[in-house]
């Protein structure tokens, strides 16, 4: 049997472990209802026979991924739920920062971003107050940079402290080109910018991505000291003053401890 996936861009794409696939779909509709679910609206929504879904649901029961002890259908089995208690353990620094961010939010008056730059897993971003566009990182195994380099604080900053290589193939995604009359593009001008962003450990934008909006951003290193990610804050103002940001940015600087005790040292 041959599954085809539907996706966003009304593409269909083979699927070469439909069994797979469908077993998920099965989990995440139990997962999602508040209730057992009963065979029959499994089989409804499955594009598998009845006989496969029995199959199905046999080999997750006997797995411990999901149960059957009720009439009333099918729920989540206890291997599944020791693995939501994984997931959450690994979500709790990200809640703790999450209230962190957003009390620095209220306290500078900005949307701010936390996200990761790693090189293997896929970008995590956490906005507060999110007043005015703030683009999302997206940087990792299996994603791409989206609308954010050059022009961006955040972007600057991950490029100040990235490997040679790392920035060329940045640009090269990006495509670089003027955003507003006030972007910087890639040459000598942007080389002498990251150099001082690498001595001040601080990143000003003025309206580069788009009109009015200023933003600041401080890095995130991880425990080798390579750059994992940053800070950012965002906000609408159509004249740059470089005090007024780099107050935030001294605050920001003090999240960043904060978030480098959380999310490496566990502390």
């Amino acid at each position: 049997m041959v599954l085809y996936i539907n996706t966003l861009g009304g593409i269909m794409i083979e699927c070469k472990a439909p069994a797979l696939i469908e077993g998920m779909h099965i989990i995440e509709t139990i997962a999602k209802s508040k209730e057992a679910v009963p065979f029959h609206i499994l089989a409804a929504n499955s594009s598998m026979s009845k006989a496969s879904v029995i199959r199905l649901l046999k080999e997750l029961s006997e797995n411990g991924y999901i149960e059957s002890g009720t009439r009333d259908g099918y729920s989540l089995g206890i291997k599944f739920l020791y693995i939501l208690k994984d997931i959450a353990d690994k979500l709790k620094p990200l809640e703790i920062i999450s209230e962190k961010l957003q009390e620095l939010s209220d306290s500078i008056n900005s949307s701010v971003q936390f996200a990761t730059y790693e090189r293997t897993k896929p970008a995590i971003t956490i906005i507060a107050k999110a007043e005015c566009e703030n683009s999302p990182v997206l940087v990792g195994q299996g994603t791409d940079i989206i609308a954010y380099s050059h022009r961006h604080a955040l972007g600057k900053i991950i490029m100040a402290f990235a490997e040679d290589e790392e920035i060329e193939e940045i640009l090269n995604k990006n495509r670089p080109c003027k955003k507003t009359p006030q972007t910087v593009m890639p040459g000598a001008q942007l080389d002498k910018i990251l150099k001082q962003i690498k001595c001040d450990k601080v990143a000003f934008e003025n309206q580069e991505c788009i009109s009015g909006i200023q933003r600041v951003a401080v890095p995130l290193f991880n425990a080798k000291g390579k750059i994992y990610g940053g800070l950012c804050a965002s906000w609408f103002n159509h004249k740059f003053i470089k005090e007024s940001s780099s107050k935030k940015a001294m605050l920001m600087m003090e999240m960043i401890r904060f978030i480098t005790k959380i999310y490496f040292t566990g502390e």
